[in-house]
């Protein structure tokens, strides 16, 4: 049913009938590809690691684990030699002596 307005204003009884508008095709939305990250932040690499905030931090801050700074938040490559040493489970991974 169309929506009716009344012209109350114009001291008119006449009943104006609004135009219908054609409703819109339905568009396929783009599926949505998983993006995977390509760096962890300081939270994630330490759970991964096993240790806690203030050993990541130091670790860091020696420059023993690379990172990048974006802002406030800082970013540590997957490509750091600690995962790379762990995802190969080569001896003893240690942020000092990482190959």
């Amino acid at each position: 049913m169309p929506f009716r307005r009344f012209q109350r204003n114009r001291g008119t009884s006449q009943v104006e009938i609004e135009p219908q508008v054609a409703e819109p095709e339905q568009v396929a939305e783009p599926e949505q590809v998983a993006v995977e990250s390509l760096s962890y932040s300081a939270k994630e690499a330490a759970t991964l690691l096993g240790i806690g905030m203030q050993t990541i931090y130091r670790y860091l801050e020696r420059g023993d684990i690379p990172s990048v700074r974006v802002g406030r938040k800082i970013l540590i490559p997957k490509t750091a030699p600690i995962f790379q040493t762990l995802r190969d489970g080569n001896g003893r991974v240690d942020g000092i002596h990482t190959p």
